[in-house]
């Protein structure tokens, strides 16, 4: 008999290193299935921010004749603006303008309006920004009409240099914008017109004067899409 228990010992010994790990004790309510993965997390694109702008701009412009600055006229008005955004720091915008002439020593308003359309190059340093500055250089027309007797107009190319900042509100835009603006030569019609006072006719010739230079400043606001 002893060797009979001897000899069973070494299958006794690997039974119990093969036999499987009692289950450790569970306290009531307890679960050992396993977690649920972790759920995935799906972000959203970033939407494309707005590249066209449509706005109102309040402007007023001081012209004088190269050489005589003492003969320095005055303009108010408005218009509007479109602008497009051809890349993060680059944009393009066509204003149209229409002004009327103010008086000297708040007399009223004048005889003459000034119309100015302008394409321009704007330049963003830190585009999308809440306050966003702004360099810009454009050229364009300038329109002048005198309202008297015998409406006389004569017009003109034009440069801009200049800068300004604008607030942004989500999609509105408030701004304020200052312009440097060179003017001319002038140069008026060669048709002939008709003095109603005399019944003449009064004949007027092509001609090219100085130009005129001076300062726009303007208020606008903006709607972005």
């Amino acid at each position: 008999m002893r060797l009979a228990l001897l000899s069973s010992l070494p299958a006794l010994a690997l039974s119990s290193l093969l036999a499987p790990a009692p289950a450790a004790a569970q306290a009531p309510g307890d679960c050992a299935c396993e977690a649920p993965p972790a759920p995935v997390v799906v972000v959203a694109p970033a939407a494309a921010p707005p590249r066209w702008g449509l706005g109102l701009r309040m402007t007023s412009v001081g012209l004088h004749p190269d050489g005589d600055a003492d003969a320095h006229t005055d303009y108010a008005g408005g218009g509007l603006q479109l602008r497009w955004r051809v890349r993060p720091r680059w944009e393009l915008e066509l204003t149209s303008e229409s002004m009327r002439e103010q008086l000297p020593d708040g007399a009223g308003e004048g005889d003459r309006m000034l119309s100015m359309v302008t394409l321009a190059a704007r330049f963003h340093p830190r585009p999308w920004a809440r306050w966003d500055w702004y360099a810009l250089a454009g050229v364009g027309v300038t329109a002048e009409v005198e309202e008297s007797f015998t409406p006389e107009t004569r017009q003109a190319p034009h440069v801009v240099l200049g800068g300004g900042v604008e607030r942004r509100f989500g999609r509105i835009g408030v701004g304020v914008e200052l312009r440097a603006v060179g003017v001319g030569p002038w140069e008026e019609g060669d048709d002939a017109s008709s003095d109603p006072r005399t019944m003449a006719t009064v004949p007027t010739q092509e001609i090219e004067a100085e130009g005129s230079s001076g300062g726009q400043l303007t208020v606008a606001a903006t709607y972005y899409f």
